[in-house]
């Protein structure tokens, strides 16, 4: 009890916090789920590439 996280904790939670919330706003913009096929043809480039 008691105990305090260090600013640089809360610092990087916020970041993961706001970059989830940035990456639903960009899918849920998308027309169509355009954006989800494309993520799904990138993730296949990269399978190809390795």
């Amino acid at each position: 009890a008691g105990e305090r996280l260090p600013g640089v904790a809360l610092l990087g939670a916020a970041l993961i916090v706001a970059g989830v919330i940035v990456s639903e706003m960009k899918r849920r913009s998308a027309s169509d789920g355009q954006s989800i096929v494309d993520e799904e043809e990138n993730e296949q480039a990269v399978r190809k590439a390795e």
